[in-house]
């Protein structure tokens, strides 16, 4: 009987012994293959070249000197990819979540790119919305990671945003709409400026200011969520009306005009 007892011992504990082996090989893989699709894998792929930085935007990135603003920055990244000074690239969680969404109504619903993704695709054209493009996309900013700066990798991504109004980078932007330098923008400013590249077009401020102000009053509330800014000074911007700088059209652009009219 004792025997049999030990007998039967030995074959459990070697069976656990085999299955906790087989777990940490599974494992042991599991890994390699991670770190060769994280750190090697993006090698394979051509990714985009970053555009030259010029002398305003080699300074560092949130001083009153260049044409960003901490204001703009925080407001943009808490629309567009919130977790972006601490991913490599791509952002697991909202690729997990985007996958999920994607099943669920079989085709994509919901975005995952990150800034450097949506660089990526500023640089080289949006091709077809395809697993593979979303794959050889997300290696491409992995690519771009391992070689820029987060800060030179959301330089280029500003330099290359519309804003709507033929309006192409936020310093174009910040004149066109506010006649202002960036790093003069007021908070409500700086989160209309950066709720519109989602759709610059639909979101355009001078034809559906209704529209703008929603999106910028959005981009307001995840600033308090993600930035930990103050309520109080959420709710104020929010309750601020929209006012745009209205060029005054020159001498020539009235002739022109009037000529148009008389045709």
């Amino acid at each position: 009987m004792l025997i049999s007892l030990h007998s039967e011992n030995r074959a459990i504990l070697g069976h656990s012994a085999t299955t906790g082996t087989r777990f940490i090989k599974c494992l042991g893989a599991l890994a390699a293959v991670s770190l060769y699709c994280w750190y090697i894998l993006p090698h394979s792929i051509n990714a985009p070249i970053l555009p030259e930085p010029t002398v305003e935007s080699a300074q560092p990135l949130h001083s009153a000197e260049q044409h960003l603003s901490t204001l703009l920055v925080d407001a943009t990244l808490a629309a567009e990819d919130k977790r972006f000074y601490h991913h490599g690239g791509i952002d697991i969680c909202a690729n997990a979540r985007a996958i999920k969404d994607a099943l669920e109504a079989q085709r994509f619903v919901s975005g995952a790119s990150t800034i450097t993704q949506q660089t990526v695709k500023l640089l080289e054209g949006t091709p077809p919305r395809t697993l593979e493009t979303k794959i050889c996309e997300a290696l491409a900013a992995r690519n771009l990671e391992m070689r820029h700066s987060k800060d030179a990798i959301l330089l280029s991504y500003f330099s290359l945003l519309e804003y709507g109004n033929r309006t192409r980078g936020p310093a174009h932007a910040a004149k066109h709409y506010f006649n202002k330098e960036v790093h003069q923008l007021t908070l409500a400013e700086a989160a209309l400026l950066a709720g519109l590249p989602q759709a610059p077009s639909r979101l355009n401020p001078r034809k559906n200011p209704e529209g703008a102000l929603q999106r910028r009053n959005w981009v307001l509330e995840r600033m308090r969520i993600v930035h930990d800014y103050p309520e109080a000074d959420i709710r104020a911007a929010q309750a601020t009306s929209l006012v745009l700088f209205q060029a005054q059209a020159t001498s020539t652009q009235k002739l022109a005009l009037e000529q148009v009219n008389l045709k």
